[in-house]
């Protein structure tokens, strides 16, 4: 090859490399600052006609762009109209819309906040900025905007130039991109110099029509469906208290019913309760989710947490957006109301009902926490674009490197646990028998309208568990996690329940019939033409003879502590556990309740004789009794100060023992080979003699038992005597004092 040849390459590699190069150049700045220049129909034919298209492309694209950025910020709007209800609101890039100049602009502060119009608030106002409202309001800005720009051109008549201005008219269309067109008549004379301008058009791409559409979506969800309420009640009853001890994150619940012996309660300040429900919402609104728009609940472990993560998922958006996302912001103390009923002053608390048809009944009580919430706050469904571009206020340009976002605030309701809604109590044309019955019905709830019975269908036959016969009308519920989604689905025809059901995973499908035990079976419902054949069976109540036993405590643990658990003789002597029972415990009134179990049990023992024979109904199942004692003792008189007095005038007082609280226990299918069932109720002390100022405590505030004792350890004379110490827990007392099966 010749050197010529040789040197022809290079010239052409080079020119690649450099048209290359150039190229990369230029895609690179246009995917980081894309600065849009108005297009003009004509091409330049005069002296200073670039000079004044300059001028004009300054005044539009400054007025376009900010316009554009006060309907983002405002939710649609240049100004609001008369009436419109509007929340403030911080955003990410610290834009701040100010009067300047005689209008509205957009500069950069730090931690700025703006007023944003609800799309529909609190009180059920509804007011969607339509696309041709937004297009409007845009053109009407622009035109003022450019109005004032120009300045009636006096920089232009200060270089001679004679100019005839005519009306400005300017149109906004809103599609894939947003279009801005100029009619604007200008003439320009300056000696034998004459030119005309008139239109002028600026294409800006951002997806507002997109956001405008998908928020409207999302505001005539709400309007319709009234999910945002729904999801908060849904997030309250999965909170609420639920028993026992009051948890660091136990809401006030909207419904839940506790029965004990000693008709404590648990209470709320109302403060400490909207404190509690900020922080709730706070932490789990952002895991709403909109099918097709993000997936913002965290990876579940469990198919329960995964259920509820799925409660909270909904669709809402008509028709699919390529690379959006959605997202529902809440803002503690912005704009939040709160009440809860019923309270006293300042404290939440539950009502207590007394049972009247046992005696010393007044001390066993169903506590009752079924509190109303009033409620109004905004929440911010958040938009954001990924594949857009995003205005840079300063630059007057688009920039990929921020995402475009459109907030667009919606206002939650509820009243008196009603969404959107202050009615009362709703009429109803016909009252069923509920006792007759032997259950109580379900409230139902949109979630079990006929349009949300999706799944495949269902053939569910209903069984009893002993005798296996097919049961016929019995009513079947299907209830998906919380309290306001539980559906009454039907009665049985021949032992069979057909038809579909409201989806939902690890759902609890049960049947509560008189004579029958509480039975909830796990089931997931899914989409499909399968019908899907289910067994349900249900346990018969059977009656059980029932014994008490009341236990000395303080002779168990000291036979306990020496015998090694009543595993060794001592000194040769053997203990039974028969020996701590006080065979004076007929004289004592006991009452037994179950808190939790397949039957409710409430019975006050010795019975009556005219009850006799005496029972008790029974189902496999976990049970959680609980005890309660009272009986006549003598009390001691006391000295205090040196001074003596009686606390019982001498004779014989009603006194409610220290009982131990009660013990949980399962029962399998072995409970239906027995027909008898004994309690065993240890009493810190049987004696009928008592003195309160001289009272030790063998139960613990934990339900554990202590109890200390000094004693001959090794039946030796000569060897001291010594004090230990016996600790039973919780658990190991839930043991030994379970009832027992004959």
């Amino acid at each position: 090859m010749t050197r010529k040849g040789q040197a022809t390459i290079f010239i052409i590699l080079g020119i690649v490399i450099l048209i290359g190069a150039g190229l990369l150049v230029y895609l690179r700045s246009d995917d980081v600052d894309r600065s849009i220049e108005t297009e003009f129909p004509t091409e330049v034919t005069h002296a200073g006609q670039q000079e004044l298209r300059s001028y004009m492309d300054t005044c539009l694209r400054d007025a376009a762009y900010n316009g554009l950025e006060i309907v983002r910020l405002q939710a649609g709007h240049i100004d609001f109209p008369p009436g419109t209800s509007t929340v403030r609101l911080a955003n990410d890039a610290d834009e701040k819309i100010v009067f300047e100049d005689g209008i509205k602009k957009v500069i950069l502060q730090p931690d700025a906040q703006n007023e944003m119009a609800y799309w529909f608030d609190s009180n059920n106002k509804l007011a969607i900025p339509s696309q041709a409202y937004v297009e409007n309001s845009l053109a009407e800005y622009i035109e003022d905007s450019i109005a004032l720009c120009v300045d009636n051109f006096d920089s232009f008549r200060q270089q001679n130039y004679d100019i005839t201005l005519g009306n400005v008219d300017v149109t906004v269309e809103l599609s894939d991109e947003v279009l801005v067109k100029v009619d604007y008549p200008i003439t320009f004379e300056r000696g034998d110099v004459s030119f005309d301008e008139k239109e002028f058009i600026l294409r800006i791409d951002v997806p507002l029509r997109d956001a405008l559409e998908i928020a409207t979506d999302l505001t005539l969800a709400e309007y319709y469906g009234k999910y945002l309420e729904r999801d908060v009640k849904y997030l309250i009853s999965l909170y609420q208290y639920s028993g026992g001890e009051k948890s660091s994150y136990d809401l006030p619940p909207l419904s839940h019913t506790v029965a004990n012996a000693d008709c404590s309660i648990v209470t709320w300040q109302t403060d400490e309760a909207n404190t509690l429900l900020q922080t709730n919402l706070a932490s789990n609104i952002r895991y709403l989710t909109v099918n097709g728009f993000g997936d913002n609940a965290p990876f579940a472990e469990s198919d329960i947490a995964q259920g509820v993560y799925e409660g909270l998922t909904h669709d809402l958006v008509s028709k699919p957006y390529a690379g959006v996302l959605i997202d529902f912001l809440f803002e503690q103390n912005n704009d939040f109301s709160m009440d809860i009923s019923p309270k006293l002053g300042t404290e939440i608390k539950p009502d207590i009902h007394r049972a009247t048809n046992l005696r010393f009944l007044p001390m066993f009580c169903n506590v009752r926490y079924r509190f109303k919430y009033d409620l109004k706050f905004p929440l911010f469904p958040k938009q954001t674009f990924t594949l857009s571009n995003a205005i840079n206020i300063e630059g007057k340009t688009l920039e990929r490197e921020r995402v475009y976002e459109f907030i667009s605030p919606l206002g939650v309701f509820v009243c008196g646990n009603q969404e959107r809604d202050c009615t009362g109590s709703p009429d109803e044309s016909f009252t069923l028998d509920e006792d007759a019955l032997g259950f109580a019905l379900p409230q139902e709830t949109l979630f079990c309208e006929d349009d949300n019975q999706r799944s495949q269908p269902m053939k569910i036959t209903v069984v009893d568990k002993v005798s296996q016969e097919l049961l016929d009308n019995i009513p079947l519920s299907y209830r998906c996690g919380r309290t306001e989604d539980d559906c009454l689905l039907g009665s049985t025809q021949n032992g069979v329940y057909e038809g579909k059901l409201p989806l939902c995973v690890n759902g609890q499908l049960y049947a509560l019939k008189q004579g029958y035990a509480e039975s909830y079976s796990l089931l997931t419902t899914e989409k499909g033409e399968t019908v899907k054949d289910v067994r349900y069976e249900i346990f018969p109540l059977q009656p059980y003879e029932v014994d008490i036993k009341i236990v000395d405590l303080p002779i168990y643990m000291f036979n306990y502590m020496r015998t090694n658990g009543y595993t060794e003789a001592y000194c040769e002597e053997e203990f039974r556990v028969e020996d701590s029972f006080d065979p004076q415990g007929d004289e004592l009134f006991t009452l037994v309740s179950a808190k939790e179990g397949a039957s409710e049990i409430a019975f006050a023992y010795p019975p009556d004789p005219e009850q006799e024979p005496f029972t008790i109904d029974l189902a496999p199942g976990a049970y959680s009794f609980i005890y309660y004692v009272q009986g006549s003792k003598i009390i001691a008189d006391g000295s205090l100060e040196g001074q003596t007095f009686s606390l019982n005038n001498g004779g014989l007082s009603d006194y409610i023992y220290p009982a131990y609280p009660g013990v949980g226990t399962s029962f399998g299918d072995e409970i239906l080979d027995h027909s008898k069932i004994t309690f065993y109720v240890p009493l810190e002390s049987t004696s009928r003699n008592e003195n309160l100022l001289n009272v030790h405590r063998l139960i613990q505030d934990d339900e554990s038992v202590k109890y200390t004792r000094q004693y001959d350890h090794d039946c030796d004379p000569l060897t001291p005597i010594i004090s230990r110490t016996l600790t039973l827990t919780k658990e190991q007392m839930h043991t030994l004092f379970k009832p027992t099966l004959e």
